[in-house]
């Protein structure tokens, strides 16, 4: 894993409010690396360079060139160059600057070759680990005729007027997965490989441990009971000796109710104990209700 470095280079606020019109404003795929990296970053949530790539032809459709390398290349020099935004820490504070891992791919249903390294950035090291990062990522336009009895690229061919457009182009909104849209996250639904992790955390100001149940869990929970969560909306969380239950309606034997965060989507919560800060807890994602054993530290 490695850290960004930071160089004290004073960063602005991203003037963007929507993953839409960090896309629109690129004037190449190395600006869009850059509008969006710094665009996710404030969102809090994690990224790869095929996640710029797949935005932005989703989004630019045939207006703009949009290829994997110099794409990939422009986010590490990003990361590299310490000109990187930190993270906040969800108080309102300068955070953490972000890491980024190698990851590898072993899904065999998307375009990334089972094996394949991929760097994948974040505000923590356990945040990537418990991010999906593998994306079908979306194909490159087409070549088209030039009307001059050659080929040119379908981006190219629009900004030169040439009548020719390309079959299939894309034309939806990009929202790359388990990523929040707009200022309020949602879990529509993801079945989710393997159980997710809950990890004890501290809060940036106050130091106070807390359990964060990230958003996949959420995700793997509205997969099973068909429901969306939503963040800002209450969940229902129960205590049984060491059994911590989360459910979308209110138990018959009562509750207390918490609200994950409306950005990322994530659920902070007192435990008994507090237990030292980096311990992982598995969550069992049950037909009704998400389960952690919090007598069973993995």
């Amino acid at each position: 894993m490695e850290t960004s470095p930071d160089y004290a280079v004073a960063v602005s606020p991203s003037p963007f409010t929507s993953l839409k019109g960090a896309a629109d404003a690129a004037n190449s795929a190395q600006e869009g690396a850059r509008f969006l990296t710094k665009f996710w970053i404030e969102q809090g949530v994690c990224f790869t360079s095929g996640h710029v790539v797949h935005a932005l032809r989703e989004a630019r459709g045939r207006s703009l060139m949009v290829n994997q390398r110099p794409t990939g290349l422009a986010c590490q020099e990003y990361f590299l160059s310490g000109d990187m935004p930190s993270y906040d820490d969800e108080m309102g504070g300068s955070g953490s600057r972000p890491v980024r891992k190698v990851l590898v791919s072993v899904r065999t249903d998307t375009r990334t070759p089972v094996g394949t390294e991929v760097y994948v950035y974040g505000p923590s090291e356990a945040d990537i680990d418990l991010f999906e990062f593998e994306i079908n990522i979306a194909e490159a336009l087409p070549m088209v005729d030039d009307g001059q009895g050659g080929q040119t690229s379908a981006a190219t061919a629009l900004l030169n007027a040439t009548p020719t457009t390309p079959a299939n182009a894309p034309a939806a909104s990009p929202i790359p997965p388990v990523q929040p849209s707009g200022t309020v996250a949602t879990a529509t639904g993801k079945m989710v490989p393997g159980n997710p992790l809950a990890v004890m955390h501290q809060s940036g100001s106050t130091k106070t441990p807390r359990l964060t149940v990230p958003r996949i869990a959420f995700e793997a929970l509205a997969f099973e009971t068909g429901e969306p969560v939503k963040g800002g909306e209450p969940v229902y969380v129960t205590f049984a000796g060491n059994i911590l239950t989360i459910s979308q309606t209110c138990p018959p034997s009562g509750s207390v109710v918490f609200r994950p965060t409306t950005d990322r989507l994530r659920l902070h919560l007192p435990v008994p104990g507090n237990p030292p800060v980096g311990t992982n807890f598995e969550i069992l994602v049950g037909q009704a209700a998400l389960t952690i054993n919090l007598g069973n530290p993995q």
